[in-house]
């Protein structure tokens, strides 16, 4: 019995096993066909395992997906049931365990089909009599005949939920369990009341409502704190995700044609989020969220909210990795702002606070850069569709440290970005609207800036429209310091760049310039100081302003040594290639001396030059004028058969020139000069030719108009003094024969040559040629008119000689003793006065410039001998011009003009040189036109309070004190018997004195 009993039991286990697998396998076929026929989706199961004694079920492999998208899959699925309560038809459910789904949350190509929405539930009434129970579907049954009435939860667990985004994962790090105090599912309608706890986390409360057939619900999530962990794989890098959230969410739609709506609030804090090495990334202290409304999967949001977030040293090379034009890192910082969401547009005001960001230079971007500390207020805005952002606001920077491969190095202390930019896939546009930076130091190539300050405006990614103010010191000066406008169309061609605008420069030393040229040819020592306007467009600049010079001293290898105690000019300068050109320059200097080149030394004490225009080719300067500057002119002695080997090198050319001739090298034509006046005063000309130096002093020049081109006539006043003689001047008007051309043999003058007190004992040498007797003492002094054309020279001349004492005998032959012609031409003084005229050729080698002087000498003694009484006659001759002999007054005025007295002084030398003659003076004027005057002068006094007068008296007494005032000047000098002062009634044009000497 007991074997019996023993392969019965057997045999039903056997039988139960065998229908247990036969079970399975209906229960997973008739899962798959109902959630195909229900939802319209296709569903595979790997495996099912189905207990009949204990109601638990366990699956494998679950792929829910919709034609060749993966909705959902599940690694596996546990459920315990209770099968006894089936019977009532109630599905109680204890505990539903689901692990690892994985859950297609992307919008996807198409919404759901309509196939995939269940069918509306017909009446019975309606069903057609036709239809057959083996044709009706499960769409067609009617629900009260379901098998199962209400389905009952009680407990759900999910480990390591996944969900799969447009772009991302989000995978859940944490277990959740949820606790069901109220599920009922009845009639298609769900109610769910639970707590969702998530193991280590927090507590999850859940309300749903939803209705199985149409897919409606709504419900309502909420927690007072929950630890959320999660992971995000986005780009191949996996983040976890760490916070601490309370708040709650209000949602309703239709989860099967996957339509959300909802709105709510949410806290985070103790945010996280590292990489899956568990380095930590950021953290956030608070992010508030204010959830307005929002829609899936058409998207529709409106959220505000703040938030504060901390940055660590590892976020910065993550975002940049793989970009192999940046390496970058950050030391860390604080973010914190508020934000608005108007799906698709976010707008974010952050302050940021970054305690360190550096770059290190690349090969495609050659400079380090770091930034200590950043804060700033301003707007990032967002279009989460189109992937287009842009900023807009203020970036205050505490720290700018840049620096190259080559140490040089800027840095500021702080500063502030006004920045705009917008940024999408294919084009960014960047405006930094203002860049303020202060505080700051620039180092480059061993040269250092400090107290660096910039304030730019307007630049972009593409062009530069800006306006530039910027200062700085250094330590080869004081200060620089501008205010320009930079224009830039393209910055991929910065040879376009246009500066203009203001440049000051304080104290520059010049000793720095050589760090900066290297291949400056001059030593260079002192300061310079300036204040201009330039422009810069490619090769042409342009600099109008001021600059002052101190302490400046100029060195090159040339024999230039120049030292200039203090420099000041106003300047307006063009450089276009290597022309420069000046327009309207003044220059003014003190103290400018030393080596001009090896051969000439100058002393300038003071001058001034005003530069009209000055180009290469043409110089046009309105003044130059120097006081009491010397110049010495060296020239070195030749030595015995220096000549003849000049001459016979000339003569005898070497074997290269021989061999191959060599044209001569073309010389740039010499620039057209003119200069409106010259004014040297008190100069002084020392020529040192071997041992043998000539010094020339007191030289003055004056001039007017002059000019290099040739037919053109100035004017020249000038004189000097050397050895030998006091005085010698030049007066007149000049003209070249050829361009710059200044030969005495082809110069055109025509004016006044004089000589004052000529030694004539120091031109022996000269005179004894053409004298009988060598000349002991005495002095010459000339006064005459010299005309020179192309070498022809004219002169007539007045001398005077003083102090006559002759030597010894020359030996010339003479038909007159020299020593009676000197007596006979002696005046009561003992002078020789005497007017000769002087011709000559300076074409002819015997007559220089120096025979001159001689020949006027020569000519006059010559003349003397030969014509003793023409000579005395000429003594007492005034002038051939009738204006020589009258002097002139002004209207209305009693003295004479002060450019005529030196008429008068003549006639006194005239009346003290011949005691027997006298002189006459006439008186004249034109009485209506003096008359007039007097009334006038008197209607003006009339009205101002004075008297009137008769204009004949007042013209009457004029006249007289005319007359008092030529008697009272000449009898100071001679008897009052020899001079006679008539008044004349006849008009001439102008008032005047007629002069006549009376023998």
């Amino acid at each position: 019995m007991k074997k019996v009993y023993k392969i019965s039991l057997g045999v039903l286990g056997l039988l139960i096993v065998i229908g247990a697998f036969s079970i399975n396998s209906i229960v997973k076929n008739i899962l798959i066909t109902t959630v195909k026929d229900r939802t319209g989706k296709d569903i595979s199961i790997k495996s099912l395992w189905l207990n009949p004694l204990t109601g638990n079920i366990s699956s494998k492999g679950i792929v829910v997906s919709e034609e060749e998208r993966t909705l959902l899959t599940l690694k596996s699925i546990k459920v315990d049931s209770d099968p006894l309560k089936l019977a009532r038809g109630t599905l109680y459910i204890g505990e539903i365990t689901l692990i690892e789904p994985t859950i297609d949350i992307s919008k996807g190509e198409d919404t759901p089909s309509e196939a995939a929405v269940p069918a509306e539930p017909q009446p019975a009434a309606e069903v057609s009599a036709e239809a057959t129970p083996e044709k009706t579907t499960a769409e067609e049954a009617p629900e009260k005949d379901s098998f199962i009435k209400e389905i009952i939860v009680k407990n759900i667990t999910i480990q390591n939920l996944v969900l799969e985004g447009e772009d991302a994962q989000y995978k859940s790090l944490n277990t959740l369990t949820l606790e069901v105090p109220d599920f009922t599912y009845r009639d298609d309608t769900l109610n769910l009341t639970a707590a969702l706890e998530i193991i280590d986390s927090g507590t999850l409360d859940l309300l749903l409502n939803a209705n199985t057939a149409t897919g409606e619900f709504k419900g309502n999530l909420s927690s007072e704190k929950l630890l959320l962990e999660t992971s995000l794989t986005q780009e191949g890098e996996t983040y976890n995700i760490k916070g601490l959230f309370t708040g709650g969410l209000n949602l309703s739609g239709d989860y099967l044609k996957k339509v959300f709506k909802g709105d709510g609030t949410l806290t985070l804090t103790q945010g996280e989020v590292s990489s899956k090495d568990n380095i930590q990334l950021l953290s956030a202290e608070r992010v508030d969220i204010k959830l307005e409304e929002f829609a899936y999967p058409e998207i529709e949001a409106v959220s505000t909210g703040s938030f504060k977030v901390n940055l660590t040293s590892e976020l910065l090379p993550l975002i940049l990795k793989g970009n192999q034009d940046i390496a970058a890192t950050l030391g860390g910082g604080e973010v914190k702002g508020t934000y608005t969401l108007d799906y698709p547009k976010i707008t974010i005001t952050p302050k940021v606070i970054l305690e360190e960001i550096a770059l290190q230079p690349t090969e495609k971007i050659p400079y380090g850069v770091t930034l200590k500390v950043a804060e700033g207020g301003y707007t990032i805005t967002s279009d989460l569709e189109k992937k287009i952002s842009s900023i807009d606001g203020l970036i205050h920077l505490n720290s700018l440290d840049l620096a190259d491969k080559e140490e040089n190095t800027l840095f500021f202390r702080g500063g502030q970005i006004d920045l705009k930019g917008a940024f999408a896939e294919e084009e960014n546009n960047i405006l930094i609207k203002r860049l303020i930076l202060s505080e700051g130091s620039i180092t480059a190539k061993g040269n250092s800036l400090t107290n660096v300050s910039l304030d730019i405006s307007n630049i972009t990614d593409k062009s530069l429209d800006s306006d530039l103010i910027f200062s700085a010191s250094g330590e080869d000066f004081s200060k620089v310091s501008g205010k320009m406008k930079l224009l830039l169309s393209d910055l991929k061609k910065p040879e376009d760049l246009k500066v203009s605008g203001d440049l000051d420069i304080d104290e520059l030393r010049l000793e720095g310039l050589k760090k900066f040229v290297e291949d400056l040819p001059y030593e260079l020592q002192g300061t310079i100081s300036s204040s201009s306007y330039i422009t810069y467009s490619r090769d042409r600049i342009t600099s109008a302003g001021t600059i002052q010079g101190r302490s400046v001293k100029v060195k090159d290898k040339e024999g230039l040594d120049l030292s200039i105690g203090s420099l000041d000019s106003t300047l307006d300068l063009t450089l276009a290639g290597e022309e420069v050109t000046l327009n309207n320059t003044t220059l003014s200097f003190n103290k400018i001396s030393g080596r001009v080149d090896k051969n000439t030394q100058v002393d300038l004490p003071a001058g001034k030059i005003y530069i009209r225009r000055y180009t290469p080719s043409d110089i046009n300067l309105n003044l130059i004028s120097l006081n009491s500057p010397a110049v010495t002119l060296y020239t070195p002695a030749e030595k015995k058969g220096d000549a003849k080997k000049a001459e016979a090198k000339e003569v005898a050319p070497s074997k290269e020139a021989t061999k191959k001739t060599v044209a001569p090298a073309k010389k740039a034509p010499l620039p057209r000069v003119y200069i409106k006046r010259t004014d040297i005063k008190n100069a002084t000309l020392t020529q040192v030719h071997g041992s043998k130096k000539t010094v020339f002093r007191n030289i003055k020049l004056l001039s007017q108009n002059f000019t290099s081109e040739k037919n053109k006539e100035f004017a020249v006043d000038t004189s000097l003094s050397l050895e030998g003689i006091q005085s010698l001047y030049l007066k007149g008007r000049a003209s070249l024969t050829r361009d710059w051309e200044f030969d005495p043999k082809t110069i055109n003058f025509n004016g006044d040559l004089g000589v004052t007190n000529l030694a004539l004992a120091s031109f022996n040498e000269h005179l004894a040629k053409d004298l009988p007797n060598r000349i002991e003492e005495g002095t010459l002094s000339s006064r005459g008119n010299l005309i020179l054309k192309r070498g022809k020279i004219s002169s007539e001349s007045r001398l005077k000689i003083s102090d006559l004492k002759l030597g010894a005998s020359t030996g010339v032959a003479s038909k007159v003793p020299l020593p009676k012609v000197v007596d006979a031409l002696r005046d009561k003084k003992g002078d020789i006065n005497i007017v000769v005229p002087v011709e000559g050729d300076l074409n002819d080698p015997e007559f220089g410039v120096g025979s001159i002087v001689m020949g006027v000498l020569i000519a006059n003694f010559t003349e003397a001998i030969k014509t003793p009484e023409k000579a005395i006659s000429n003594i007492l001759t005034l002038g051939s011009s009738e204006k020589d002999n009258v002097v002139y007054f002004d209207y209305l005025d009693s003295e004479p003009k002060y450019s005529d007295l030196d008429k008068l002084r003549k006639v006194i030398e005239i009346l003290k040189g011949n005691p027997a003659a006298k002189v006459r003076v006439t008186i004249f004027t034109n009485d209506k036109v003096e008359k007039g005057l007097m009334k006038t002068k008197d209607l003006t006094g009339i009205l101002f309070g004075g008297k009137k007068e008769s204009s004949s008296d007042k013209l009457d007494d004029l006249m007289d004190e005319r007359k008092e005032y030529i008697e009272t000047f000449l009898g100071a000098e001679v008897e009052s018997s020899r001079v006679e002062v008539i008044i004349s009634d006849r008009d001439k044009n102008l008032p005047q004195a007629k002069l006549e000497i009376i023998k």
